[in-house]
């Protein structure tokens, strides 16, 4: 498979004042990939689309932005429970992310605490965790509040939706419901010498009969969801310096809240050495404990002024239950050469 993108970013800023901006940016996503199956045959796919397009109103201890944006947060880089709004790959060299049409609030105290609020509207697709969309025509509304304690810090964030679950149907089969959808996380982060982490998440599927079998839903409806994610990472004094990061992750699906099904269990652990100025080495492991499965990924990344270029080697099953289908399944390498001007 080969391919082609181009991120044009149009960016621009105005002081209102000596304590408010207005700044605004756009980037446009075009790509085109081709899969060689065969010499005769070819296949080819391309795109051009809005990538991100938003406006923003900011000064020293508050920020309003509305438009399509990234939002993102949480401590865990690798298996993350507070994956919501985004599908980040921690193997992709240009950390891609999915946007969302919202207007997001921020405020930001003096004592480093920090509250953000959000209103989501337009995002019909699924994104992060979601096996199904959110109801068209409706606003998702969510929110999160920061507080540093000692050395890190600890969070709560909740986000609330309708979800609707529909395919195909005919006139022996029902599919289409809609149920409402409550969110709630508690994270934290902490430097202790060793930088330690955590992500608890519960989903509850509201107004769910859980004696009620849905024969067309292909996804299984549990009345409640469990994430979990614990890690640490640790730079040790070898040479340049090598950096260990390690997560586990857990998932459930129950019908209760504190009742645990060990649906999936996965460790990552990222090996991370710079060789120099320009040469950066990557290593992550995967290994998914239900099903026996390692993951690996490797890549040598070398940095100039303008230019990257990334050499990376996998070997991982074609479908995963928790990274999904991807340009990394099975095995292969990868050549990426990207330019900045």
């Amino acid at each position: 498979m080969a391919g082609f993108r181009y991120l044009p970013e149009l960016s621009a800023n105005y002081g209102l004042d000596t304590n408010a901006n207005l700044d605004m940016e756009i980037v446009i996503n075009a790509f085109t990939t081709f899969d060689f199956d065969s010499i005769e045959y070819t296949t080819d796919n391309g795109k051009i689309e809005p990538y991100r397009l938003w406006l923003r109103y900011s000064t020293s201890n508050f920020e309003a932005r509305l438009g399509l944006q990234r939002i993102n947060f949480g401590p865990a880089k690798i298996i993350r429970s507070l994956m919501w709004f985004d599908r980040i790959d921690p193997r992709d060299p240009l950390q891609l992310a999915e946007g969302v049409n919202a207007l997001l609030l921020r405020y930001y105290f003096m004592n480093n605490a920090n509250v953000w609020l959000w209103g989501l509207y337009g995002n019909d697709e699924t994104k992060g965790w979601e096996a199904f969309p959110t109801e068209e025509n409706t606003v998702e509304s969510g929110g999160r509040a920061q507080y540093p304690i000692g050395t890190g810090e600890i969070a709560f964030t909740t986000h609330h939706r309708q979800l609707h679950t529909s395919k195909e149907c005919n006139e022996l089969c029902d599919c289409y419901f809609t149920f409402p959808e409550h969110r709630y996380a508690l994270d934290g982060q902490w430097d202790l010498g060793v930088g330690f982490w955590f992500e608890a998440v519960a989903v509850e599927i509201a107004d769910l009969d859980v004696n009620v079998e849905f024969p067309c839903i292909e996804a299984k409806l549990n009345k409640w969801q469990k994430f979990f994610t614990l890690g640490a990472d640790y730079t040790f004094s070898l040479g340049n310096g090598l950096h260990v990061m390690y997560e586990h992750f857990l998932g459930s699906g129950s019908e209760e809240l504190f009742s645990f099904n060990r649906d999936a269990d996965f460790s990552g652990i990222s090996l991370n050495y710079p060789f120099g100025l320009v040469d950066n080495f990557t290593g992550i492991v995967f290994y998914d404990w239900q099903n026996k499965d390692p993951y690996y990924y490797a890549t040598w990344k070398r940095t100039y002024d303008s230019w990257i270029i990334n050499v990376s080697t996998f070997m991982n099953p074609e479908i995963s239950s928790i990274l999904g289908a991807n340009t990394f399944g099975g095995k292969g390498v990868q050549l990426m050469v990207v330019y900045n001007y």
